[in-house]
């Protein structure tokens, strides 16, 4: 039975479209936007009305719990934007801040059963950001978004190559002389102009992982194709709650010929240095689930199978542990955050020197998106890898990195963090 301030509407697929980016692209460029998915998502969600919380009262808050049986996994919530550095002892400035978002109304979609269902509750008439359900959107409003938003940006890295490889054997160098096991380090671009939503969805529609994102409005200009499930919360009955995560390591370019890409990914789920990668940061989340989780009860169910999404293959793992009792959302993002697959091992010395090395605050790169259901208690989360960011000039500004041990090569790392950045490098325009 479902509870008097939640509503459940089933909506016709025919009314959606063929999926998340046609929704989307019926609005207006100013509208605001709130978009966690793909469309090579299981589900996608589309926020049309959102307060936001202070950081202060959601970290307090106890995890969500389960209140009541739904059709659907996921009715509505909080979405959480959490910088990477909001856990990072060694900031050296004010970090950016967390923000929170309480969706009061939603549109989910499901791609692979091609349904959607409209979620909405009292309150959702009042909460400060609106938009209107998309098949209410005039007809003309659509074709003026499909035109080409000007030429393509070219995007500048901070660092030249010959300067992004020093760095890297500076890396080794400290990796060898034993400072750290393993360290991931970015590189950065920025856009010489702005880039509008219509280019963003285009390209959202080819590269976009199953953890993508969307966030456009009050400052915040946040385009994420990340392909990196970070943490997910399932109910086990009579109160108890499993946690999973699945860090990924190692990385191949997914290639047109069909045989070539067969040893690329064989080559990926054998080759010794990538595995040693990801059995570290297995290890090193392990040790952060067991600061949450019941003695004993953290394991690791999958040590690295290949993955393939839009560009890349991935190794991916999932460790899953029991949670404790009566933990709050502050105490979950203060045991696990920043992800270990973004940092390295041991997480502490490592974060202290990509500080170094990168010389700057990371903010929302390599930071996390997180969705806390309030009535189905599930939560589900994202490593904001391969993700954009707007400046407050209007540009925009991409990050890319790898993990880099004792026996990577400066070479092949660059290449590698180049295979990552294409989706947006080569899809918007390159220097």
């Amino acid at each position: 039975m479902v509870a008097p301030e939640l509503s459940l509407t089933p909506i016709p697929w025919t009314m959606v479209g063929d999926g998340i980016f046609d929704c989307i692209e019926r609005y207006p460029p100013t509208t605001p936007m709130l978009m966690l998915g793909s469309e090579r998502s299981r589900l996608s969600l589309l926020a049309l009305a959102w307060d936001e919380l202070s950081a202060a009262e959601v970290l307090s808050l106890p995890l969500p719990e389960r209140r009541l049986e739904t059709p659907w996994p996921w009715t509505l919530g909080i979405v959480g934007l959490i910088p990477y550095d909001a856990y990072n002892p060694w900031t050296r400035t004010e970090p950016a801040p967390q923000r929170y978002f309480r969706v009061r109304k939603a549109l989910w979609l499901d791609s692979e059963k091609r349904e959607a269902m409209l979620a909405s509750e009292a309150l959702a008439l009042s909460a400060r950001w609106q938009i209107p359900e998309p098949w209410t959107i005039p007809a003309p409003a659509a074709p003026a978004l499909r035109v080409e938003a000007g030429p393509a940006p070219q995007w500048h890295s901070s660092w030249t190559d010959g300067a992004y490889l020093d760095e890297v054997e500076e890396v080794l160098e400290e990796i060898r002389s034993g400072r750290y096991y393993q360290l991931n380090l970015l590189r950065y671009w920025q856009s010489d102009r702005s880039i509008e939503r219509p280019q963003w969805c285009r390209h959202l529609r080819r590269w976009a992982g199953p953890y993508a994102a969307y966030i456009d409005f009050d400052t915040i200009g946040c385009v994420s194709f990340s392909p990196e499930r970070f943490v997910s919360l399932a109910d086990q009955g009579q109160g108890a709650w499993s946690i999973h995560t699945y860090p990924i390591k190692g990385t191949r370019a997914v290639l047109d010929d069909p045989e070539g890409d067969a040893v690329q990914r064989s080559e990926l789920a054998s080759h010794p240095k990538d595995r040693a990668e990801l059995s570290m940061i297995i290890d090193l989340m392990r040790n952060d689930l067991q600061k949450i989780c019941r003695a004993s009860s953290v394991r690791v169910e999958d040590p690295g199978s290949v993955q393939s999404f839009s560009n890349v293959h991935h190794l991916v793992a999932a460790i899953k542990g029991d949670l404790q009792t009566d933990l709050t959302i502050g105490d979950l993002l203060q045991a696990l955050c920043p992800g270990g697959s973004i940092t390295g091992a041991p997480k502490r010395e490592v974060m202290a020197a990509i500080r170094e090395k990168e010389g700057r605050e990371r903010g929302y790169f390599m930071g996390h998106l997180f969705y806390f259901d309030a009535f189905t208690g599930r939560c589900d989360s994202s490593i904001a890898i391969r993700t954009a960011l707007k400046l407050p000039s209007g540009r925009w500004e991409f990050a890319a990195g790898s993990g880099l041990v004792i026996h990577s090569q400066a070479e092949e790392e660059m290449a590698e963090v180049t295979t990552k950045a294409r989706v947006v490098l080569e899809s918007l325009g390159n220097a």
